[in-house]
């Protein structure tokens, strides 16, 4: 599965699209920075990337989106989505965010 390139600016502001199969729809959605280590998940948020800019919407139409504010440096890198309970979870999308600072 191929990573989409998503580029924005420090302070700016990023969303995150990921699709899931329609039998999904009830299943916990995953986000996830880099290797499992830093992951949001709905309802209840886990994991290093809790902080207030960062929020996940389910829209019911087989996708959720994940919406990130106030981008610093440090938010650059890969992140997943995925649905299931880990270990039993499927990846439904892989993005690359490469954040930037303005000239």
């Amino acid at each position: 599965m191929g990573a989409a390139l998503l580029k924005a600016y420090v302070g700016g502001v990023v969303i995150f699209e990921c699709g899931y199969k329609a039998g999904d729809k009830g299943r916990k959605k995953i986000f996830c920075k880099d290797d499992d280590v830093a992951c949001y998940s709905s309802p209840a948020s886990t994991g290093h990337l809790q902080k207030p800019s960062v929020a996940m919407f389910d829209t019911n139409s087989n996708h959720f989106l994940v919406l990130m504010t106030s981008l610093t440096l440090k938010d650059s890198g890969k992140y997943w989505c995925g649905v299931g309970e880990p270990p039993n979870y499927t990846v439904t999308a892989v993005h690359r965010l490469d954040v930037e600072k303005r000239e």
